[in-house]
């Protein structure tokens, strides 16, 4: 974490992976050293092994853009890594997630739709622009269905809608702070999903 400053005051970065155990510093130390930086703007990711709601309420706090729990799967990895640097979010490069596609409400702080869910996160219709890295906190009862808690998410991209009468804008949001747990939990909900649907359309 020392040599990491050091560098950071000399030279521009443009994404900062962190993680939190590290000797005589510590990922959270770091990250509150790196706000006396002048013009530090770079987002950042916090890659580590600790899952408990506290340490990623307390990144978040510090100003991290995303946080990722070890073990990571690699092409989830990829997709942030890339969004945080600001691709699009349409296709993550080579990689498709398997998603569902959904039609549930979900209150951000106006009404919006759930229109996919994929182990990215999920990819919302709302009448409002909402800027990229912004948190949130969706209420939806997914979450329910899935089986785990409403995890916090960060808003990857924001786009207009041409062709919908009640949404002005899609909206992709990226789970933050999944352990793989719940990750197997979110894929088997989508796979199951996916199959139904697919069951569904062939009848």
């Amino acid at each position: 974490a020392e040599k990491a400053l050091g560098i950071l005051t000399s030279h521009p970065v443009d994404l900062l992976v962190v993680d939190v155990s590290m000797p005589k510093m510590n990922g959270f130390d770091l990250l509150r050293a790196r706000r006396a930086i002048p013009g530090f703007r770079a987002p950042v990711m916090m890659l580590t092994g600790r899952s408990s709601v506290r340490d990623i309420a307390l990144a978040l706090e510090l100003g991290a853009n995303d946080y990722m729990v070890k073990p990571v799967d690699r092409d989830v990895f990829l997709a942030k890594f890339d969004s945080l640097l600001g691709g699009d979010g349409e296709d993550f490069g080579d990689v498709r997630f398997a998603e569902s596609s959904e039609n549930a409400l979900a209150d951000i702080t106006t009404p919006a739709l759930v229109a996919a869910v994929s182990e990215m996160g999920l990819t919302l219709r709302t009448q409002n622009y909402v800027d990229r890295n912004a948190r949130l906190k969706i209420n939806t009862p997914i979450f329910d269905e899935i089986g785990i808690p409403c995890p916090p998410l960060r808003a990857a991209w924001c786009k207009p809608l041409d062709r919908d009468a009640v949404y002005q804008y899609e909206v992709f949001v990226s789970f933050i702070g999944l352990d793989e747990p719940h990750m197997r939990k979110i894929r088997k909900w989508v796979t199951a999903r996916s199959i139904k649907r697919v069951k569904v359309g062939a009848a």
